[in-house]
């Protein structure tokens, strides 16, 4: 067997002390070093694990710095449903809107018809126009999303609409685009929002400044009753499920931004299999739906007695068709 020969004197005692020394020294600093970064944290959830034909979905949650409330934030909230596709974004405050200069900014939001001319009313079955227009505020070009989401007067989900597109420096970029109002959105005050992101949250992107939003009529001018809050948290948003949306597990993300720093939370909630007329879920249609139905009926959004849960074929009313929907298929299971 060969022998290994080390050269150079044989360390003593006292300098293998000084070097164990040395390391927990460097140790001790790297760890002290690394929790006085600066850690901003977010976290999302639902007020219910699953939802219901037309429900309504409050996302909110907690976003904190150094494990402290942050009172003036962005946070921005993305909704994938089964399918992949994404039907609801925006960019809601953490307790206030921060005050700041932003280096992306929306400097006018409106609705307005195909040319871009500022309109306020629009009639269901028709088509209602936004505009958008975002500024630059930086000496270099950037890449944006533009994304406008549309409520109806019971907070139901109408629209999404996005652009994908460079920014010049200094320059401003618009965006118009169409809505579909089909003949179940609710008549009354619809609601838009646009907001800015650097992409998608799943593409890692994040919040430019604060969202805008806008508000247009539809056939009627109706004030809504508003959804109530969330307590004990740092952000909230809500809205209806559009009647149409699939069954199934749907992906929730949020990306929040404070003081320079971001953090990214995921969450999410499902939508069961429901027979369609089953407004008081049991899995069974029986007298409860019926009455609920009844209960409703000659209703249109904006009257005493509206409910959109009940409106089971989908016309903006309540009638005789709904309440046949439902007592054809009376005392059936599944």
């Amino acid at each position: 067997m060969d022998k290994i020969l080390l050269k150079g004197p044989i360390p003593t005692k006292k300098a293998l002390a000084l070097v164990t020394s040395a390391l927990l020294l460097l140790t001790t600093l790297f760890n002290i070093k690394a929790n006085a970064l600066p850690q901003l944290s977010v976290n999302v959830t639902t007020d219910k694990p699953y939802y219901l034909y037309r429900d309504v979905v409050h996302v909110y949650g907690n976003l904190t710095y150094n494990n402290n409330p942050v009172n003036e934030g962005l946070v921005a909230i993305q909704i994938k449903n089964p399918e992949g596709k994404i039907i609801f974004a925006r960019t809601v405050p953490a307790k206030q809107t921060p005050k700041a200069t932003w280096e992306v900014e929306i400097v006018s939001f409106y609705s307005c018809d195909m040319h871009g001319k500022p309109k306020n009313t629009f009639r269901k079955p028709g088509m209602a126009y936004l505009n958008v227009t975002v500024k630059n505020n930086v000496h270099y070009q950037r890449e944006i999303l533009i994304i406008i989401t549309v409520y109806d007067f019971d907070y139901t989900m109408i629209d999404i609409a996005a652009l994908s597109t460079t920014i010049p420096a200094m320059g401003v970029v618009s965006f118009l685009t169409d809505v579909y109002i089909d003949s179940w959105v609710s008549a009354g005050e619809a609601t838009a929002y646009a907001c800015v992101w650097s992409d998608w949250l799943h593409m890692l992107g994040k919040p430019y400044c604060p969202e805008r939003y806008t508000s247009f009529n539809i056939v009627k001018l109706i004030t809504p009753t508003p959804i109530p809050d969330i307590g004990g948290c740092s952000y909230h948003a809500a809205f209806r499920l559009n009647p149409l949306e699939p069954i199934g597990n749907y992906e929730i993300r949020v990306c929040a931004f404070y003081s320079g720093i971001t953090a990214i939370g995921a969450g999410g909630f499902a939508m069961p299999l429901q027979l369609s007329g089953d407004v008081v879920y049991d899995r069974r249609i029986d007298i409860f739906d019926v009455v609920t139905i009844t209960a409703a009926y000659e209703s249109e959004s904006g009257s005493p007695y509206w409910n959109p849960q009940a409106d089971v074929i989908l016309s903006g009313k309540i009638d005789i068709f709904d309440v046949t929907k439902v007592t054809s298929q009376y005392d059936k299971s599944y």
